[in-house]
C-alpha cells in the first residue's frame, strides 16, 4: 500500500492493524480479511473512510471474520480513522 495521502504514522498504524486483523482471522478467511482491510486503506487514503462506511460496509463484514472478544478493541480502533463526510 503506498502512502498517498497519509502520512508514514498513519501508515504504520494500519499496516499495524492489517497484521493483528490477520493473525486474528481464521487461516480459511485469511484473503477475505486482506481485500476488505485493502479496500477500507484505499478508502482513508481518498478521504473517504466515513463513519456511514465504517457502520454499514466495512465493518458489518469484518467483525464475521473476528473473535466476537476481539471486536470491541479493533472497532475503536478503525473509529478513530473516521472522516468527516
Amino acid at each position: 500500500m503506498g502512502a498517498t495521502g497519509m502520512n508514514q504514522q498513519v501508515t504504520s498504524e494500519l499496516q499495524a492493524l492489517r497484521r493483528t486483523v490477520l493473525t486474528l482471522a481464521p487461516k480459511a478467511e485469511a484473503a477475505q480479511a486482506n481485500a476488505l482491510l485493502t479496500l477500507g486503506f484505499r478508502k482513508l487514503a481518498q478521504g473517504d473512510f466515513s463513519k456511514d462506511y465504517l457502520e454499514f460496509s466495512f465493518w458489518p463484514q469484518l467483525a464475521l471474520l473476528l473473535p466476537e472478544k476481539e471486536q470491541p478493541k479493533l472497532k475503536a480502533a478503525f473509529a478513530k480513522l473516521e472522516q468527516p463526510q
